[in-house]
């Protein structure tokens, strides 16, 4: 998984030498990006970025296109806006996420999300999505509810997850908690809680769906998710 903050095309494009320096990590023999010098032409490391995501057999990954609210449109005159096309994939393989408050994105299939307050209506997410009974009367359950803080995303996310395994909610609460501590140290550019709430299940999804067949609706292959925030609602879109 793969995070990349597109508030303008200096960040995105210093997001993508994160991410090549990340990747070679966790990949030493990367195809495309052994090769590149990372602190030559940010141009060329996008390119090799983006060319190992579409290697052929390379279909488990997800990148978040992250704060892409100033988007290049008719009428839009800010010099910094920003094309996001030509920073997508170019295969039709893994996912992808975008997230934005601007409403005139119009990338993919947009999906409006507002953030809930209450406590029923996020543990009846959680459930159904899970598909575990008793969780409306269960205090790990409402534990875990409170940490995700009302997010719909991440609760489908959650209970995706929780679906596919014979994890207690406890034991995933105490994962989610990992996941946030190591994420403030490896991208302490995630400053909001609804960024690293997100960004922590997503993790947690995607370490598990490297080892197995995992692919929760949150994770249509090939697909472009846009997510667009508006001051204090949450919404989602996916391509």
């Amino acid at each position: 998984m793969l995070w990349l903050n597109a508030k303008d095309e200096d960040s995105l494009r210093q997001s993508f030498g994160n991410a090549a320096r990340r990747i070679l990590q966790e990949h030493p023999s990367a195809q495309r990006l052994s090769s590149v010098d990372l602190k030559g032409s940010l141009g060329e490391v996008v390119e090799a970025v983006k060319g190992w995501l579409s290697l052929p057999k390379n279909t488990r990954w997800l990148v978040v296109y992250d704060n892409y609210d100033n988007p290049k449109v008719a009428g839009n005159t800010d010099v910094a806006t920003l094309e996001i096309r030509k920073y997508l994939p170019e295969s039709h393989q893994g996912s992808v996420i975008i997230t934005t408050r601007s409403s005139r994105v119009t990338i993919g299939h947009r999906i409006p999300v507002r953030k809930l307050e209450n406590m029923q209506d996020c543990l009846e997410i959680l459930s159904d999505t899970s598909r575990r009974e008793g969780l409306m009367r269960d205090p790990d359950a409402v534990k875990l509810v409170n940490e995700l803080d009302g997010l719909p995303l991440a609760l489908a996310t959650a209970g995706a997850y929780l679906e596919q395994v014979t994890t207690s909610l406890a034991e995933y609460l105490r994962l989610y908690q990992e996941s946030w501590l190591k994420l403030q140290k490896r991208s302490p550019e995630l400053s909001s809680y609804e960024d690293r709430t997100l960004y922590s299940t997503w993790d947690i999804s995607f370490m598990f769906k490297n080892r197995t067949d995992f692919r929760p609706s949150s994770y249509n292959c090939g697909r472009t998710s846009t997510i667009r925030t508006s001051g204090s609602n949450f919404f989602a879109m996916a391509i």
